[in-house]
């Protein structure tokens, strides 16, 4: 458990400082379905969908599993219960509010213009990214507290 809690402090302090570790990799994903949604042949968009999505997407989720495992087995050592909670209810929000974005194909000209020039940028954290990556980061740094001491 010690492990996986310096694990995952480790991660989400990097995206404090870098941005989320997948966004690169969200940005060429989300720029690969405007290009599909604005009618680029489905062929082409496909083949660098795989290439650029493919273990990435199978990482992201092995990571998403493993956090969820974690925090699972956290309840067991934590004393107060209410960080882990907390944190649990966090993550349900942020999985809810990230599957409830409009879906590309829905989108007009004006709002795929928006998204394509949100997914071009080349500054990876924001002012969410950084509120999250401290909000993970109090929570494994508890968590490294209670698991050590």
């Amino acid at each position: 458990m010690l492990f996986w809690t310096i694990f995952f402090l480790t991660i989400s302090l990097y995206g404090v400082f870098k941005g989320p570790i997948f966004s690169e990799t969200g940005k060429k994903l989300k720029q690969l379905n405007i290009r599909k949604a604005e009618g680029e042949s489905a062929d082409d968009i496909i083949e660098e969908y795989i290439k650029a999505g493919c273990l990435p997407i199978i990482a992201a989720l092995g990571l998403m599993v493993s956090q969820i495992i974690y925090l699972v087995n956290a309840f067991s050592y934590d004393t107060y219960k209410y960080p882990t909670v907390l944190v649990i209810s966090f993550f349900i929000v942020n999985f809810i509010a990230n599957s409830m974005k409009k879906d590309v194909s829905k989108m007009n000209k004006l709002e795929l213009a928006i998204e394509k020039e949100k997914a071009s940028r080349a500054k990876n954290v924001t002012i969410g990214s950084i509120c999250r990556g401290l909000i993970w980061s109090a929570y494994f740094g508890y968590m490294f507290y209670v698991l050590v001491f």
